[in-house]
């Protein structure tokens, strides 16, 4: 994994590990991959408070930030105290190839210049956890200083990290070790620069993730190191980079505040690359008081992660960072190769016809009309639970279908993200009519699929239906995969019926879906282009 300047190998574990091309991916880790990084959590904690922690009372309190040790609020045994842990409800990784390799590239030169140099080797509480762990960790460079530190910072300033192709900016001279790059080996520590609200700075909760709090952790080469115990003197501040860094002498310093202080180890770089954020932790603070500071998040807990949560956003759209309600966006990304092969895949599975090719795919990100859609699923869950509770997902596929389809969702790092089964939230089907010269833009074909307020429970159901009404026999077809809030289901036709948001018809060829309480329980997320030899056949034996 060493690599050369020239040749620089991605983890193994990486889902776009053999990728030959550029790439920039936000993974959601699994559930059952969060005990290694709760272990991280609990095993690097420390029942002890700095200065630096704000007081978590609200409204704060005077000393909040003014007094060594933290104010009385923050400190253990007050109110409400230094959290007593932390849970960790979400990971992601961030695989970005270009970052990868600018990281891989600066660790391979520290290591040239540094290789006949005498240097003190530095451990982090971090160390042993992630070295036991090569399935999320590849083996760090122990010859260089390579460590797993923690940066604590705003949720939403770790959202845009994870997201973008941008990275941490260096601090400001008020830093205890210069304009650099801050990071700890202790979760408590990072968790002291966190924050749930609307940005960096800001004392309003965020009005999505109150009560989420995110940490990055970092890959982090820090080569020859200054060490010292205490921080540095405000006069040597601004001329410490210049004469210790820049000249070469050393790559980072250390403020070894643990052995002088009894606080924490506060390491610091002054270069960006540097530095990799591969993964971010999403967490809860948990408090002596078992009822403060619960998190006020919108979600239904999924019974295999008790605290777990839905991104406001789903995290494989290139805007789930921001936040719809304020933040406006209107994108039309392709899909990126591991959504591809699973959209391909669930086209062939559920229809039943390998035959099937998809061409081309895209995703609309419309901050508008998720918005709107995100509403009418808050109606829905503020409703009490459904008489027909579970029935979408029992009628989309088989049991050995399903089965099929979350192996390769598996495999393709890929959940159904803001899914809500108690409420017959399901991915269903529409096919697009075509026009004239084609097919009409993905937007206009949104809203062709809301005003027509019919879902197909499998792609080939609605390509037949499209086939038959538009008497189209083309080889060439549109079909978009659908969100769909069902909610309470009807199994006839009958519409008059109290709180009736949908109804199932079936034929002897299709199972049809008609949503009746808005257009806007549709949102038309995927749109692909398929391509099917067959189509021809299939009409003109349908004819006869």
């Amino acid at each position: 994994m060493k690599g050369t300047r020239s040749h620089v190998s991605y983890p193994s574990y990486w889902k776009n590990n053999q990728s030959p091309y550029r790439f920039k991916d936000v993974i959601l880790l699994p559930t059952q991959d969060h005990g290694k990084f709760q272990e991280l959590v609990d095993r690097t904690y420390r029942n002890v408070c700095t200065r630096d922690r704000p007081c978590p009372a609200r409204p704060q309190c005077e000393h909040s930030r003014a007094v060594a040790g933290g104010c009385r609020c923050a400190r253990a045994g007050g109110t409400p105290g230094l959290p007593v842990g932390y849970r960790v409800c979400r990971v992601l990784r961030v695989e970005d190839s270009e970052m990868w390799n600018e990281y891989m590239n600066r660790r391979y030169d520290i290591a040239k210049q540094r290789r006949n140099t005498s240097m003190q080797h530095h451990s982090a509480l971090t160390s042993s956890i992630v070295d036991a762990a090569p399935d999320l960790f590849t083996a760090r460079l122990g010859e260089v200083n390579e460590l797993v530190l923690f940066h604590g910072s705003n949720i939403r300033s770790c959202l845009k990290i994870a997201a973008e192709d941008i990275r941490l900016n260096l601090s400001t001279l008020g830093g205890g070790l210069g304009p650099g790059i801050y990071f700890a080996d202790s979760i408590t520590k990072a968790d002291e620069y966190a924050s749930d609200t609307v940005a960096s700075g800001e004392c309003d909760p965020d009005p999505y993730y109150q009560g989420i709090f995110a940490a990055l952790v970092m890959r982090v080469t820090m080569g020859k190191v200054h060490y010292k115990e205490q921080f540095l003197a405000d006069t040597e501040k601004g001329s410490f980079v210049a004469n210790m860094i820049c000249s070469g002498k050393y790559d980072s310093s250390l403020a070894d505040r643990l052995k002088s202080a009894g606080t924490f180890k506060e390491f610091c770089v002054y270069a960006k690359d540097q530095v990799y954020t591969e993964y971010v932790i999403f967490y809860e603070r948990v408090y002596a008081n078992a009822t403060f500071g619960l998190s006020r998040i919108r979600f239904r807990q999924p019974p295999e992660a008790p605290s777990g949560f839905h991104f406001q956003v789903p995290s494989y759209w290139v805007n789930f960072h921001k936040n719809p309600e304020t933040e406006h966006f209107d994108d039309c990304p392709a899909l990126r190769p591991r959504g591809f092969d699973l959209l391909q895949h669930a086209i062939r599975l559920l229809s039943g016809r390998s035959s099937l090719q998809l061409v081309e795919a895209v995703r609309l990100e419309s901050s508008v009309m998720f918005s709107k859609y995100c509403a009418f699923k808050t109606t829905l869950q503020n409703r009490g639970q459904l008489s027909s509770r579970g029935l979408a997902m029992q009628l989309a596929m088989s049991t050995v279908q399903r089965e099929d389809f979350l192996t390769a969702a598996m495999q393709n790092a890929f959940s159904q993200e803001n899914i809500e089964d108690d409420i017959n939230e399901i991915f269903f089907w529409a096919a697009v009519p075509p026009v004239e010269d084609g097919f009409p833009d993905i937007r206009e074909a949104a809203q062709i699929v809301q005003h027509r307020s019919e879902v197909f429970r499998t792609p080939a159901d609605a390509l037949q239906e499209m086939q038959l009404s538009a008497n189209n026999s083309s080889n060439c077809m549109a079909l978009f995969a659908c969100r769909v809030l069902l909610g309470e289901i009807s199994r006839s036709d009958r519409l008059d019926v109290p709180r009736v948001d949908s109804c199932v018809s079936m034929d002897d060829t299709a199972m049809k879906f008609r949503v009746v309480s808005g257009e806007h329980q549709i949102y038309p997320e995927m749109m692909a282009l398929v391509f099917d030899p067959c189509a021809g056949e299939d009409s003109d034996a349908h004819a006869s």
